[in-house]
Formats: structure tokens, C-alpha cells, sequence
């Protein structure tokens, strides 16, 4: 059978199975487009957490933090037993995994931070932390402004996320005017030490510090304010603390591939451990446990419209037996009586995915436009929900055709192999 005569052939069945081919067709056409979307929104996902999250996080750093007293399932720490100090740092820097290490140190008294914004004064209660200026203020504008000058305002680094959080949640829910980093940058604050709404220091007499804000940073505390850490050592003591021991250490390790190694080492000696390149691990699996139920959900749809499309064809089949009798009868071989069955299921699968792709592509731009538009304002709310991939779109085509073919083709090969004189007689 000659090209010419197999495509007039599938046409004419085309026509004259219009109705269950279209059939077909729906079912595919609704299967591919649910994939599509679905995957569409598990690859968005990824793209958020990898750019929003991931992104934040140096893979060749570890924090290192004393080991919490645990009491009835509640954890308590305090840098007055965390071990931390100095010749803790030495030891560090002498490992050769180890480039470099900074010094934490959390105010152990209460706080409450207050000052004028927008022609009126705010306050709340608030942690302090103490940076090493090389950790926190390295690259940064206002890196020379980050440094312990006893007498003059304390330099304070706000948080990027907290600004984030004011502009989409507090501000839009009080009517209050969004800010900038500029607004904000060189604004006078004052520290209550020693006090906070709940508490005060016992035995100690509060202190009220001014301050000004230099900057902001994506690892600043975000709840509170970042500080050089000689300013938080000195308060500490000024409120009973007799030591110089450090709340965590922050190392920088020489290539990512020894975290692993240098974690172990740290955890074995009674140490609490924070890895980033942990931590992206754990996302980044997350990550594609979602997709992978996503993928699996879509996927369960195509396996419902290839039922469909094997009962179509079963059914087609049975009634065209005489006629693939016939076929033989003149000539026609087994392969072209499956390559006529075969070539009408990939072009159903053909015409299904392409129609599925582009209406899912069309169904979730404008889902994403009206949900986000519907969503409130809050921090860390994404730009976009789908991300569109062309090699999956191209892939989910070809995978659709080969899989139209494969699940019927047992039925085309036994059609096709059945004696025609059991037909014709």
C-alpha cells in the first residue's frame, strides 16, 4: 500500500468515525492540557522557591549554636552556656575546610525599639544581634558606617524581609503610605536595654540608646536590629553577662563539597549545627515531591483518556473486521493494515496534545492574571504562579503520540494478523 492510498484511507476514516474519533480527541485534548497545566504550575513553584529562597542561602556556609537545654519538650538557650568563644574560634580557623568565621552575639536582656515614622512614633519589642562587621556589612553602601564608635549613634541594619512585610501587610492593612529603603535609611531610633513590654532586667537599671539606621541587608535578624558585634558584647556585660562567649558562629567553608564533612565533625563535639546547603536540600526535595504529585496527577488523567481511546479503537476495529479481510485479500500486507491503525491513533494523539498544550497554556495565563490580581498583598508573594517549559510542552506531545500508539497496538496487531477467509466466508 503506497503513501497515497494509506492517507486517503485515514481520511475517509476520519470522516466516517467522526463522532468517536472526536470523542477521542475531547478525552485527549482534556488529559494533555490538565498535564500541561499541572506541570506549569509545579515547575512555577520551583522557580519560586529556587529564586526567592535558595537564592538567599550561601551553600558553603554552616552556623554553628550551643546545644539548647531541653525541659519538658520546651528548648531554652543562653549564650551564658554556649561555649562559644574565642579559643573556640581559633579552633575553627586552623581547620583547613574553613575560610573564615564570624562572631554572633544575641542581647540576653529585653529590648523595645522605638521612633518616628511618618509624623508619628512606633515601637515594639524587638531582638538585637551583634554582627561581625565583615560578615554583615561586607560589599554593602554603608560597609564603612558599620562599626563600633563608642559616644556616637549606634549604627543599626534593619532586614530586608521585615521592610517587605510592613509594605504588603502592615501598611496596606492600616492605610499607611508603602516605604522605600531611602525613606527609611538615616531615620534616628532609640533602644530601650534592660525593658520591653513584658519584662525588665532584675538587678539592673535600663539604658536608652540612640541609634540611626545605615542600611538594610537579607541576613540582618529580621525581627529586630543587626548591630557591630562589639556593641552587643558590651551590653551583655553591662547586664550581667561574665563572659565574651558568642551566641553562633557563622563559617564560611573553602568549597561546598565539605560541608557534609565539617558538619559531622561540629555536630560529634555537642554542637547544634544549621547548614544551608541542609537546608536546600530539604527544599529542593520538597520541591520535587510536589512536582512529582503533580506530574502523577496529570498523568493519571492521560491514562483515563488512553481507556478511552484503546475502547475506541476496540470497538472500531471489531466492526471493520470484513474490511481488513477484505484489505488482505487484494493484497494489503499486516504491516500496512497497522500502519493505517497506527497512523490514526498518532495523529489523534498528535492533534489532542497540540489543542491540550495551547488551551492549558491560555487557561493558566489567565488564571494567573486573575488569581494574583485576587490574592492580598503579602510578604513574598509571587510574581507569577506557572512557569512555562517548551521542552515539556514538546515532550508531553511526544510522549501523548507514541503512548496513542503503543496502547492500542496489541489490537491493531491481532486485526491485522486474523485470517481473512474467517471474515469473508
Amino acid at each position: 500500500m503506497d503513501n497515497t492510498s494509506l492517507l486517503y484511507l485515514v481520511k475517509r476514516d476520519f470522516k466516517r468515525e467522526r463522532k468517536r474519533f472526536i470523542g477521542a480527541l475531547w478525552s485527549i485534548f482534556i488529559a494533555t492540557s490538565l498535564l500541561f497545566l499541572l506541570l506549569s504550575l509545579g515547575l512555577g513553584i520551583r522557580s519560586y522557591v529556587i529564586e526567592k529562597i535558595l537564592s538567599r542561602l550561601p551553600s558553603n556556609q554552616i552556623i554553628v549554636r550551643s546545644k539548647p537545654l531541653d525541659l519538658m519538650g520546651v528548648s531554652f538557650s543562653s549564650s551564658k552556656s554556649s561555649g562559644l568563644n574565642n579559643n573556640k574560634v581559633k579552633e575553627y580557623e586552623s581547620w583547613k575546610e574553613i575560610k573564615k568565621v564570624y562572631k554572633q552575639a544575641d542581647a540576653a536582656f529585653p529590648v523595645h525599639v522605638y521612633g518616628k515614622l511618618i509624623k508619628s512614633y512606633y515601637g515594639s519589642d524587638a531582638i538585637i544581634v551583634g554582627y561581625d562587621s565583615e560578615y554583615l556589612a561586607s560589599g554593602q553602601d554603608w560597609e564603612d558606617k558599620f562599626k563600633y564608635e563608642p559616644g556616637k549613634p549606634v549604627p543599626v541594619v534593619a532586614s530586608s524581609t521585615l521592610l517587605e512585610i510592613y509594605n504588603e501587610a502592615f501598611a496596606s492593612a492600616n492605610n499607611l503610605p508603602r516605604l522605600t529603603e531611602k525613606d527609611i535609611i538615616g531615620r534616628e531610633l532609640f533602644l530601650d536595654l534592660g525593658k520591653n513590654s513584658l519584662r525588665r532586667a532584675e538587678d539592673y537599671s535600663p539604658l536608652n540608646v540612640k541609634g540611626v539606621i545605615i542600611g538594610f541587608s537579607n541576613i540582618s535578624t529580621i525581627f529586630g536590629a543587626s548591630v557591630p558585634l562589639e556593641y552587643v558584647l558590651k551590653w551583655n556585660k553591662m547586664f550581667g553577662m561574665k563572659d565574651n562567649n558568642y551566641s553562633a558562629l557563622i563559617l564560611e567553608v573553602t568549597k561546598p563539597e565539605y560541608v557534609d564533612e565539617v558538619v559531622s565533625r561540629i555536630k560529634d563535639t555537642g554542637y547544634r549545627v544549621e547548614s544551608n546547603l541542609e537546608l536546600s536540600r530539604r527544599l529542593t526535595t520538597l520541591t520535587r515531591v510536589m512536582i512529582g504529585i503533580l506530574l502523577i496527577l496529570g498523568l493519571l488523567f492521560l491514562f483515563l483518556s488512553l481507556i478511552n481511546l484503546v475502547n475506541i479503537f476496540r470497538l472500531i476495529v471489531n466492526e471493520r473486521k470484513r474490511e481488513v479481510a477484505l484489505f488482505r485479500s487484494l493484497g494489503a500486507s499486516i504491516k500496512d493494515i497497522i500502519s493505517l491503525f497506527v497512523l490514526e491513533s498518532a495523529l489523534l494523539g498528535l492533534a489532542g496534545s497540540i489543542a491540550g498544550i495551547l488551551s492549558g497554556l491560555v487557561f493558566s495565563l489567565i488564571a494567573q492574571k486573575y488569581l494574583l490580581a485576587a490574592l492580598p498583598s503579602f510578604p513574598f508573594k509571587p510574581l507569577y504562579l506557572f512557569t512555562f517549559s517548551p521542552l515539556a510542552a514538546l515532550l508531553i506531545i511526544a510522549g501523548t503520540i507514541v503512548l496513542c500508539v503503543i496502547s492500542p497496538f496489541s489490537i491493531f496487531v491481532k486485526s491485522a494478523s486474523s485470517d481473512p477467509a474467517k471474515h469473508l466466508g
